[in-house]
């Protein structure tokens, strides 16, 4: 199985990112990942999320998201992340905050890879230490160690 943080190219992981709400966190992540030749079309994608997120939001619970979408203006499944100290509101009811937040979005024709990953996020996410070290990390080097550490076998 592929590595979360193989799909995590130089430049998609933001700390503290200068946001105010969901969807410029998401339209940031999104182009956090326009250096990759295997983005199509930024603005598409973006709006394939956000038309995503309006279906459901992905607050998973723990101040943490996983905003995802299948779009064909990508090639190959991506992953960007932010860690916000102050977080954001991902429920539209400002109770909870998500300042863990991982954008998964790859292309329509692999369904049960995307599924896959979605899955491992998910599960990465519900123990407590690897949340706690997400949100502590400084860099984006930090980061990539700690999902390295995460997926050892």
């Amino acid at each position: 199985m592929v590595t979360i943080a193989s799909l995590i190219p130089s430049g998609a992981i933001l700390i503290d990112p200068p946001v105010k709400d969901k969807n410029e966190l998401l339209r940031l992540l999104v182009e956090s990942l326009a250096s990759n030749e295997d983005l199509i079309d930024a603005t598409a994608l973006y709006k394939d999320v956000i038309a995503r997120e309006s279906l459901a939001p992905t607050y998973l619970g723990y101040g943490c998201a996983v905003p995802h979408a299948h779009s064909q203006a990508i090639l190959k499944s991506h992953v960007a992340l932010a860690i916000l100290s102050e977080g954001i509101d991902f429920t539209g009811q400002n109770s909870e905050r998500a300042n863990i937040v991982f954008l998964l979005v790859g292309p329509p024709d692999n369904p049960s890879l995307h599924l896959k990953l979605l899955s491992k996020i998910a599960r990465f996410l519900h123990d407590p230490e690897f949340r706690s070290r997400l949100s502590q990390s400084a860099s984006a080097q930090d980061v990539l160690q700690h999902l390295a550490q995460k997926e050892e076998p």
